[in-house]
């Protein structure tokens, strides 16, 4: 109906304004992981070459870690246009972000129905879970629109098995999105086989196609798995249930945390990178819609409600695997749009419900009421986080430092050696992206005038310009001092002559 094409259209567009408004500096600073890959989006840009001189590769080399291409060459073309700045690199994220709100419609469309497609579209255009990574450049952003359309592109496929040779290729792209979907994609993919095995068998023959792209497309991954298992493996390895000190045990009470109402709808993630203090990662007005949902499923035992059933009790696996940060809003990431979509269903029932037993004057009127509620919790939630979660968060993506190299970039040539504090980790990448410096240097670790020690036991002679953290102890009187957002002294810069 064309009614509902300029609904979607305004969903979208509300998605997109929420997503790219005040990209630059909500959330208030730059945490290091997107310096990195803003830099080595930048340095492809530049000279085809990591930060580190590797040829386009397949895996970035960062900090004591690799990191998936996706998201990073996505970046590439936006740095082109936007230049090498906070919201360039932060971009994709947004757009990868409204992808998956129209995806969600697609996939909600072929489960249920348009108008309940529009509902669950909604619902994630206004998720503090989506969101929150919608607006931040971190390689986890690229998995739900991924996964989105390759679920989609699936469901299609059981009407015209073509589509099977997208949602493969997409499927295998996930994989190179973000390490937890190595694990939850197969698993995942193995419950679509289950429980469509029937219509699956019928079509045997054309399933041999998006196995062969998805193996094909994967053989990358399994060749550097084998042959370089540190780049798949070492961050994962680190944080492992499976490591010294801890044991497979731990993890159905890391799993259990992913189904608590305190992380669903209370406090979310305790890290401030990952949700916005005094919110879960969703709504609480979702919070009966969901349990309606789940027992509309039950009630249903229907294909769809295996499917979602299934995809319930996958996303948390990988999470819980894992000791550190536990509930962890990006390694269980794969769970955004599950709910929106229990949600939509669980609205579907209880007006059905409200209807039947109420009749339809009533049922409208507390529709209306639960929308009044629902808005109000919206309008509470996106006031907070473009009002007081920037303050609230500054610390936690160094904020300040911005400030601090553009005062240092108007200086630089008047001293002979820039000296950044050990305290500040791996300060010299910051220094890069916010200075500009040329890859071509980078890659051969030189930073020009950038040195990152403590200056009393670097030797250097010279003018120097130091810069540090505001707590650090002062040498002489610090000429310029950053503020983050939150009024708090963070940054400052010194002169020592030596």
């Amino acid at each position: 109906m064309k009614f509902n094409k300029i609904l979607l259209a305004a969903v979208l567009m509300l998605a997109l304004s929420l997503r790219v408004w005040k990209l630059g500096t909500v959330p208030a600073g730059f945490y290091l992981d997107e310096a990195s890959i803003g830099y080595d989006a930048f340095s492809i840009l530049q000279t085809g070459k990591d930060f580190h001189g590797h040829v386009l590769p397949l895996f970035f080399e960062s900090f004591g870690e690799w990191k998936n291409p996706v998201y990073i060459y996505a970046t590439v073309p936006s740095i082109a246009i936007f230049g090498l700045n906070v919201f360039a690199t932060r971009l994709p994220a947004a757009l990868f972000g409204v992808l998956a709100v129209f995806a969600l419609f697609l996939v909600a469309k072929e489960l249920f129905d348009e108008k309940l497609a529009l509902l669950a579209s909604t619902f994630l255009a206004f998720s503090p879970w989506a969101l929150q990574f919608s607006r931040i450049a971190f390689e986890a952003a690229a998995l739900p629109a991924l996964f989105l359309f390759a679920f989609w592109f699936f469901l299609k496929g059981l009407q015209d098995p073509r589509s099977w040779n997208i949602s493969a290729a997409l499927f295998a792209l996930c994989m190179y999105s973000y390490g937890a979907a190595r694990l939850f994609i197969p698993l995942f993919l193995a419950a679509l086989l289950w429980i469509f095995r029937a219509e699956l068998i019928v079509d045997r023959k054309k399933l041999m196609a998006p196995i062969a792209i998805f193996i094909f497309l994967c053989i990358p991954l399994l060749l550097t798995g084998l042959l370089s298992p540190a780049v798949l493996f070492y961050r994962a390895g680190a944080v492992s249930i499976l490591a010294p000190g801890h044991s497979l045990y731990e993890f159905p009470g890391n799993y259990v945390q992913y189904f608590s109402l305190k992380f669903l709808f209370i406090e979310g993630d305790a890290n401030l990178r990952h949700s916005p203090p005094g919110y879960g990662q969703f709504l609480w007005f979702l919070a009966p819609l969901m349990i309606a949902g789940i027992v509309a499923g039950l009630y249903s035992h229907n294909k769809k409600s295996k499917l979602l059933f299934s995809w319930l009790f996958l996303f948390p696996v990988a999470a819980a695997l894992t000791y550190e940060g536990s509930p962890h809003a990006i390694r269980s990431i794969a769970g955004v749009g599950l709910f929106e979509l229990l949600g939509a269903a669980g609205a579907a029932l209880l007006f059905a419900m409200t209807k039947r037993l109420a009749g339809m004057k009533i049922a409208v009127i507390a529709g209306f009421l639960f929308l009044l509620l629902s808005c109000a919790n919206v309008w509470m939630f996106t006031g907070d986080y473009f009002t007081k979660y920037p303050a609230q968060s500054a610390a936690w993506f160094d904020d300040g430092l911005s400030d601090t190299f553009e005062h240092v970039k108007q200086i630089q040539g008047d001293y002979d050696h820039i000296v950044l504090s050990p305290e500040i980790y791996q300060a010299k990448m910051y220094a890069a992206f916010y200075l500009g410096i040329p890859p071509r240097m980078v890659q051969t670790g030189d930073y020009g005038k950038i040195v990152q020690c403590s200056h009393s036991s670097c030797g250097l002679k010279g003018r120097l310009l130091l810069l540090e953290r505001v707590e650090e102890p002062t040498i002489n009187d610090s000429f310029f001092i950053a503020r983050d957002a939150a009024g708090k002294e963070a940054f400052k810069l010194e002169v020592a002559l030596s």
